[in-house]
């Protein structure tokens, strides 16, 4: 997507905003915006935002349940990762000549994402906060997405230090997602 350093920030509603993205993104790592609720016209207008702070690499989370068709096209069209979460995979929720992740907590939601046409899934343990997809521990989660898929996998759930980034990678993860970890955050 290109990041210089394999971290993504998690799309968190009300903490994912332009400021959060963008500095995210300037310290080398994917910078998302978390968009579910907007319009296409406030999507538009936080998508400027966060562009006229950055040209680093940035992308949009999507809640598949309050998901409306107009939004996903906006978003599509504006910014070249999209990621999708909360709801099953599915091929007609996948925007072509976009970067698509969708975040899982199974090896059959994994193999579903790649069905579907993803470009890399965010494997979320248990330990994650918010939106929880995860029903095992991260540790054991990773080894068993990565076996059963070919695309670029991100861990998610409990990642907080240098830590846990060298764990998860040293268990297959090619990236990380921090989310929790951002609430501090001053930007």
């Amino acid at each position: 997507v290109g990041s210089r350093l394999p971290l993504q920030q998690a799309g968190m509603g009300r903490v994912a905003n332009p400021a959060l993205a963008a500095a995210v993104a300037e310290a080398g790592g994917l910078g998302m915006l978390a968009l579910s609720r907007h319009s296409p016209e406030a999507a538009i207008r936080d998508i400027d935002d966060l562009r006229a702070r950055t040209s680093r690499a940035i992308g949009v989370t999507l809640i598949v349940e309050f998901l409306k068709p107009q939004l996903l096209d906006c978003v599509a069209e504006r910014l070249p990762v999209v990621e999708l979460f909360w709801g099953w995979p599915e091929a007609a929720l996948v925007p072509p000549g976009s970067i698509v992740g969708w975040q899982v907590g199974s090896t059959d939601e994994a193999k579903a994402a790649v069905d579907a046409g993803c470009s890399y899934v965010i494997a979320q343990g248990v330990e994650a906060g918010g939106h929880v997809r995860g029903t095992v521990p991260l540790d054991e989660l990773i080894p068993l997405v990565r076996a059963a898929i070919d695309v670029p996998v991100v861990a998610a759930g409990g990642i907080g230090t240098r830590a846990d980034v060298e764990r998860a990678l040293s268990l297959g993860a090619d990236a990380v997602r921090v989310g929790t970890r951002f609430v501090a955050a001053l930007e």
